[in-house]
């Protein structure tokens, strides 16, 4: 080897530590000697930096250094990134919308077996006529009657032999507790029908389907729940023209009196003898105007009903989410489903529409208002889930089945997946095992690659992991403030009515926080232990961590939408651990980035289709919430977390990118022109006539206050009670579009000396806002009846009161002892 210089390796460990250190072999000359300036210094950088794109080889064959581009990609790239990512957010929204075409009456001769969506729609089209069917009116008491029982005597007449149908219009009375509400009902009615085999022994089970046909005061009720009404007699019909008769009993309620807090149910639940052996429940109500109905209640804790959901649903749409966010409280709506299962012990799927919920309980839940093919979607669901769950055994055997916490979801409305909380929680703790160990190994083949320490590249992770962890605190604390300031100028809920503005009202800013630390980090650090590429797969090696640390945080707390940080983890382990075991995260032109982008592709498109539902669902809700609710500021805490679901793997790419100031600037200027689209223009205005207006509950209403004792009226008065339903509910908001605003009064004086601030509320809820109610005096309305209330003193024990009352169909009587006074109603 005499003249000759080379590369010599001492044994693999000796390799592996020592690489590019070049050592010259000669007989006639000493080695070059290199000053220690002139050694990489590997706690730092093994590569020197000459420029941001630029990094120090060593080659065997040379005795000076030459200089390597880092690959980095393009910045005009971005663009054509966001674009794409534009799409892939429009296929989720796709998914979200789809409906299937409905089938016509012409269509029926081919489909004997199959729910018919056209004739559906001709009979809401004919019930919504009827009008408003407000308990105790005509039209609910005779009209809405009458045009069930004539469409169920048509059914009959075309049932076959095989089924019998049995039909009672009952009466109940009652009465019931919820919190400290008392109820009390008479004579509200119900229309129960019982389909049951011609032949053979009387079914063991029921099963019971529910809706109700009542609606609130103004409105129609076509959505709330009149399309509900028309899909369960088109089930009945097609079930008893089937040639087959069904294993289980089945009754339909159509429900009399839901809107005044759930009472026909709990008249039928209670009193009614059809009531025994009903083992399982479908409960259809609404909270929007058509769409998709949304299984949003199941059990309390049965995985069997799951089951034959995702077994037979056709069109599968529900969530574990939906269900934890609707008991907690979150969601300001209750339906029957609580009574049957609180008062009757009945476990049962409860489904209801949440699309357009601007029109919920107003004069615009209209006929016009419902898609075409929401009757399809909902028929299909509803009638291949009453036949189903009719023929299943479990029905049979339900109080032998496993039970528990049930974790559930659906996948882009393809299909249901469904297991219990135990298998949650294992599923949940092997991921982030698995994500932990993918990590690991990740860090370890990069520094065995760099020639740096394992210890030094979980040093760098660690100090990678907090950066990221401050740039979502950033990125949360800017849109924290940025709603302040909405408030402050008038412009509270300004995405209202135009859902597009609230990917740039918060998600932009959130994405100015969440880059900013990758972009500080890679530009302003003038020595890194790694290449650029592998630093930011640090950031997403970061990112997944802290989904995972959420995943069992939210495990361990009993959380079962935890199944949310599922999708992406699992992806992400699958890509990471693919470019980890084949050496791609060390490869110069960034091959591993091409199995990042395909794990990132799908659970994008599932984010967006969640988004999607969460916001058409929660955001009409805040124009009913209340003037005290906090509800925008958990919606600035949820838009947060679905922009760091779906960008929290694709925001630290911008580290690849050169001129990456220039791509955060283009985040800015997003952020920037949806501010002016706000601030400036009519557009953040948050209310639409008729398809999103802002709600009031408005009350004409004439007073009598009493002396106590003497039962002397002391003080008269009329006026519009005024109670508001959103924050933006102060007069002075309106007052350019309703001039008679500017004479609305506020009750805080009275609230100090009357009880409920002398206010007649329509129903208990309201009392929390009474504060908040503005009064304007005006002539005193024209009633068609009085109220009589009578103290009955004869023959009643020593420390009780009895009252007796006459008046309309309706009274609502509030209760407030004295002070150091208890009461037991």
């Amino acid at each position: 080897m005499q003249g000759r210089s080379g590369a010599v390796f001492v044994g693999d460990q000796l390799n592996y530590w020592t690489i590019s250190v070049r050592i010259y072999l000669t007989t006639m000359e000493d080695p070059p000697q290199k000053s220690s300036e002139d050694v990489p210094d590997t706690s730092e950088r093994i590569y020197p930096k000459i420029s941001e794109e630029e990094t120090v080889e060593y080659n065997a064959d040379e005795e000076r250094p030459k200089t390597k581009k880092e690959f980095l990609i393009p910045f005009w790239i971005s663009p054509i990134v966001l674009g794409i990512g534009m799409l892939l957010f429009y296929t989720g929204t796709v998914a979200f919308h789809s409906l299937p075409d409905l089938i016509t009456l012409a269509e029926e001769r081919d489909n004997q077996d199959a729910f018919i969506g056209e004739r559906a729609r001709n009979m809401l089209e004919e019930f919504v006529k009827i009008g408003p069917k407000i308990v105790g009116s005509e039209a609910n008491e005779v009209l809405a009657v009458e045009f069930i029982l004539r469409e169920i005597e048509t059914i009959d007449s075309s049932r076959h032999f095989a089924h019998t149908i049995e039909v009672d219009v009952s009466t109940h009375d009652g009465s019931f507790g919820i919190g400290t509400s008392t109820s009390t009902y008479n004579e509200l009615q119900n229309i129960v029908v019982r389909v049951k085999p011609s032949q053979g022994p009387t079914p063991a089970a029921t099963l019971l389907v529910n809706s109700h046909y009542d609606t609130v005061p103004t409105s129609p009720g076509a959505s709330d729940a009149g399309i509900m009404v028309v899909v369960m007699l088109e089930t009945l019909r097609k079930i008893v023209q089937s040639p087959t008769a069904h294993r289980h009993n089945i009754v339909f309620l159509f429900n009399g009196a839901e809107e005044i807090g759930l009472k026909a149910a709990h008249g039928f639940i209670t009193g009614h003898p059809w009531r025994h052996n009903i083992t399982a429940l479908v409960n259809l109500d609404s909270s929007g105007s058509g769409g998709r109905e949304i299984l949003f209640q199941a059990g309390p804790g049965a995985p069997w009903l799951l089951n034959l959901y995702a077994k037979y649903a056709k069109h599968p749409y529900g969530a574990a989410m939906g269900e934890e966010l609707f008991q907690s409280g979150f969601v300001p709506s209750d339906t029957d489903f609580r009574i049957f299962r609180d008062f009757g012990g009945v476990q049962g799927l409860d489904m209801a529409y949440s699309y357009n919920g601007y029109v919920y309980h107003t004069k615009y839940d209209r006929f016009e208002t419902i898609h075409k093919g929401t009757f399809q979607h909902t028929g299909d669901n509803v009638l291949a889930l009453v036949k189903g769950m009719a023929n299943s055994l479990e029905l049979d055997v339900n109080a032998e089945l496993p039970t528990g916490p049930v974790v559930f979801f659906d996948f882009m409305g393809w299909f249901m997946i469904s297991y219990t909380e135990v298998v949650g929680m294992i599923i949940n703790s092997l991921i982030v095992i698995l994500l932990i160990v993918i990590v690991g190994f990740s860090v370890y083949s990069m520094c065995r690659s760099e020639g740096i320490s394992f210890q030094t590249g979980l040093w760098e992770l660690l100090e990678i992991l907090g950066i990221h962890l401050a740039s979502i605190a950033v990125g949360i604390g800017l849109c924290l403030l940025l709603m302040v300031i909405y408030r402050a100028t008038g412009r509270s809920l300004a995405f209202y009515s135009e859902l597009w503005l609230l990917y740039g009202i918060y998600f932009s800013p959130f994405y100015l926080g969440l880059a900013l630390g990758p972009v500080l980090y890679l530009t302003l650090r003038k020595k890194l232990p790694l290449r650029v590429s592998q630093e930011v797969q640090l950031f997403l090696h970061a990112n997944a961590l802290i989904l995972g640390l959420v995943l069992i945080v939210m495990t361990a707390a009993g959380i079962r939408s935890a199944y949310l940080l599922l999708t992406p983890l699992i992806f992400y382990c699958a890509s990471s651990g693919i470019s980890a075991i084949f050496g791609l995260i060390n490869h110069r032109r960034v091959g591993w980035i091409y199995f990042h982008i395909l794990g990132v592709v799908l659970p994008f498109i599932f984010y967006a289709y969640l988004s999607t539902i969460a916001f058409t669902t929660f955001i009409p809700m805040a124009g009913r919430d209340g003037p005290e609710s906090s509800l925008d500021m958990i919606l600035v805490i949820f838009s947060c977390a679905m922009a760091f679901f779906l960008g929290g793997f694709i925001v630290p790419l911008i580290g690849l990118c050169t001129r990456r100031w220039w791509v955060y600037g283009g985040l800015f200027g997003v952020f920037t022109i949806v501010g002016i689209i706000l601030l400036a223009t009519p557009i953040g205005f948050p209310y639409r006539a008729e398809t999103s207006p802002q709600r009031y509950w408005i009350f004409h209403t004439s007073r009598n206050f009493h002396e106590f004792g003497t039962n002397n009226v002391r003080k008269s008065d009329s006026g519009y009670m005024l109670l508001a339903m959103d924050t933006n509910s102060y007069p002075s908001f309106v007052e350019e579009y309703v001039p008679e605003m500017k004479d609305a009064q506020t009750v805080e004086e009275e609230c100090e000396k009357e009880i409920f601030c002398g206010l007649p509320f329509y129903r208990a809820g309201m009392l929390r806002d009474a504060e908040h109610v503005h009064w304007i005096p005006a002539a005193p309305p024209h009633l068609n009846s009085s109220i009589t209330l009578t103290r009955i003193t004869n023959q009643i024990p020593a420390g009780r009161m009895a009252f007796q009352v006459e008046g309309p169909s309706r009274v609502m009587i509030y209760i407030s002892p004295a002070e150091g006074i208890s009461y037991i109603l």
